[in-house]
């Protein structure tokens, strides 16, 4: 049996990026990330048996918000991933990483980074 927990389009402000200036500043990211469980169905309340979706916002405070500058946003999701690696039960990760007020060309156009692991 297999099911997905998952927190969807939390929105945080934190100083990443590749030029300086946004490391200067904080700017928005959106971020989705889902965790596949595998498992008996944890019927009798056992929080033990699935991923708490509130570990999931407090991962993503840890590394995004609090953590060390990261360059690239690949950075950033493989960070979140490797939190969520060592969970016995969790089978896959996928993270998405929104970069709104990306320093692009011109308008337009929404960055994103999804990665996704596997055991």
């Amino acid at each position: 049996m297999g099911w997905t927990v998952g927190l969807e389009s939390y929105r945080v402000m934190a100083t990443h990026g590749y030029y300086e200036h946004e490391l200067e500043q904080e700017q928005p990211y959106v971020i989705s990330l889902w965790a596949d469980i595998t498992g008996a169905v944890p019927t009798a309340g056992e929080i033990s048996a699935t991923v708490d979706y509130a570990l999931l916002q407090k991962i993503i405070d840890e590394e995004i918000v609090s953590g060390p500058p990261a360059k690239l946003m690949e950075e950033m999701c493989h960070r979140l991933i490797e939190r969520l690696q060592p969970i016995s039960q969790v089978k896959s990760v996928r993270v998405r990483i929104e970069k709104p007020e990306a320093p692009l060309p011109h308008e337009g156009g929404l960055p994103v980074v999804e990665m996704q692991w596997q055991s």
